[in-house]
């Protein structure tokens, strides 16, 4: 007697779906890992991870919404502190 062929199918889909869910948890594991050992980003990672030009981060910094630390020459914004910018949509913290 010949197995159903859609029996077949939908095992290996479940197979696939539960696989993708334990990579996806994976992924965001290891993406939550990196963001807390990068804890501090320059001006150059903050405007390539968040999509801002350098004059609305120096804008942001001028207008006291964007905390920042000076070490020498380079300016350090934490994680932190980008996300309560970005978040509180232009309101001054």
């Amino acid at each position: 007697m010949i197995a159903n062929p859609f029996e077949e199918l939908f095992l290996r889909l479940n197979s696939l779906e539960s696989k993708t869910e334990t990579l996806l948890k994976k992924i965001d594991s290891m993406s939550q890992e990196s963001k807390e050992n990068n804890d501090r980003l320059t001006i150059q990672q903050l405007s390539q991870e968040y999509s801002l030009c350098r004059s609305t981060i120096h804008k942001f910094m001028k207008d006291g919404r964007l905390k920042y630390h000076k070490f020498g020459r380079k300016t350090l914004f934490k994680r932190v502190d980008i996300e309560k910018c970005i978040t509180t949509k232009g309101k001054h913290m």
